[in-house]
């Protein structure tokens, strides 16, 4: 997208800046003629935000709607959860491109011929993506080039990580609700006074097809009414926006009087117990210690911890002597504050 483009739709210097760090890190190892860049949501790994380099513009609405309504190989969210988070297309299809609805419908009418895919992940969570794409009569990613993907993609996943430390929270409060209806298409059918004040104030990409709505709202609305086999009828999501702070999207699919799909999606401020594992992890903390953090964080006592974790109370104090480490604390008191430091305790609920 333009730089116009951008300033209209929300401002991405997070992924302008991941891109020249991409080129610059795998011009000579790895050469491609094009890429996207995008952040996911740590809690669902759904995009909520994307950046195209050297593709048309329109490319980005087919890929969307390919990515979150069609059933394909090497999809973003597979790769997120699968240990070896890079995806080649010819071992999803068995050497056999054609397979693929993404390369059928839209790469090879692009004359693009070979593409890999990568999950950025960090401390256990999803926070991004990138796929690198080659055109017809280069050779295909090989081995090595692969490899070297692969050992970058970890600094790649650090730099968006760090996003997590960035946004406020607690700026809105969870008690009010905005609440949007969306058609099988994506279009707003209908939304309260509280939804178009969130929809007017959000500072984040918006959908190259409905520019009123946020990109995460579209991607959430495409994965309820897919009807893929691993869409649920329900989802979440968490949005940053430097504007707002941390935002939760849960939307259910319904049926409208036609027997069509439908969406309703609510946004309200994040509950920060349902932000901290991200920013827990964004600190450096362990999937593990996490989990024992998270249960202090709502005020639980060592044994209660370790009864609920069925691990020993040394156990539970092994785990925590490393965040209170990692975030210069020293008390339990102190690490909520570390974590919120303009929140009460009772906000945390």
């Amino acid at each position: 997208m333009s730089e116009v483009e951008a300033a209209r739709t929300g401002h991405q210097p997070e992924l302008a800046a991941l891109e020249s760090s991409v080129r610059m890190t795998l011009a000579d190892q790895a050469p491609f003629d094009s890429l996207f860049l995008g952040t996911a949501d740590p809690l669902s790994g759904l995009l909520e935000s994307g950046r195209f380099s050297g593709l048309p513009r329109q490319h980005a609405s087919r890929s969307l709607l390919t990515e979150y309504a069609v059933t394909d190989v090497n999809k973003l969210t597979v790769l997120a959860r699968q240990r070896r988070s890079v995806g080649l297309s010819p071992e999803a299809t068995g050497g056999e491109p054609q397979r693929s609805f993404r390369y059928r419908g839209i790469l090879r009418q692009l004359g693009i011929e070979h593409e890999l895919r990568v999950a950025l992940t960090c401390q256990g969570v999803c926070w991004g993506y990138v796929s690198l794409f080659r055109r017809n009569g280069r050779a295909d990613f090989s081995a090595a080039e692969t490899s070297t993907v692969r050992a970058w993609a970890a600094e790649f996943s650090y730099e968006l990580m760090k996003r997590a430390l960035n946004t406020p929270i607690g700026r809105l409060s969870p008690e009010q609700i905005g609440v949007i209806s969306l058609d099988g298409k994506g279009r707003t059918e209908a939304v309260n006074d509280y939804g178009w004040y969130l929809l007017q104030h959000l500072n984040c990409q918006r959908c190259p097809q409905h520019p009123a709505l946020p990109l995460a709202l579209w991607t959430l609305t495409a994965r309820l009414i897919s009807g893929a086999p691993d869409s649920s009828p329900s989802q979440r999501m968490l949005l940053q926006d430097q504007n707002l702070g941390w935002l939760q999207l849960s939307g259910t699919r319904q049926r409208h009087r036609d027997g069509q799909p439908q969406a309703t999606v609510s946004i309200q401020g994040a509950r920060p117990l349902v932000v901290a594992p991200f920013l827990l992890a964004a600190h450096g903390v362990t999937p593990r210690a996490v989990q024992v953090a998270l249960r202090v964080l709502r005020g639980m006592t060592s044994t209660e911890i370790a009864d609920d974790l069925q691990i020993s109370r040394h156990t539970v104090q092994d785990h925590l002597r490393p965040v209170f480490r990692t975030l210069s604390v020293n008390s339990r008191r102190q690490l909520v504050s570390s974590l919120f430091p303009h929140l009460k305790p009772y906000e945390l609920r």
